[in-house]
């Protein structure tokens, strides 16, 4: 998690990402000064609940730091790389390199039509 502003708590950042799933760790990681320097990390029991929280924060939850501010903490899958900062997990990782969903239960009657118009409310379907 980026743009975490300085003095946030671990408590605080456990109960922003706590709706999510159940949470197996959670820490803000202080800087050589000893505060914090912008940075932390939030592991869940499961993918999923990481995958969710990655969707619904990004960019998108403000921490009692960013009040009175446009900005938002950055949320990405963490992963040992040279690259830093943002691209490091993409919104689908789990070691695939593509972005497609299985869909069972259809009836009989169901044609490629009823899918497209299903799942473009979601993004881009092809």
């Amino acid at each position: 998690i980026g743009k975490v502003p300085p003095g946030t708590t671990e408590d605080e950042l456990r109960d922003a990402f706590m709706p999510f799933g159940p949470i197996n760790e959670c820490r803000v990681v202080p800087d050589r000064n000893g505060s914090n320097n912008g940075i932390g990390f939030v592991g869940y029991d499961s993918w999923g609940a990481a995958h969710r929280a990655l969707l619904d924060c990004d960019g998108k939850v403000q921490l009692k730091g960013h009040l009175g501010t446009p900005s938002a903490i950055v949320v990405s899958f963490a992963e040992r790389t040279s690259i830093v900062g943002r691209g490091g997990g993409v919104d689908y990782a789990k070691g695939l390199d593509i972005a497609r969903v299985f869909v069972g239960g259809l009836p009989d009657d169901a044609i490629e039509a009823d899918l497209f118009q299903a799942f473009s409310e979601c993004g881009n379907v092809t």
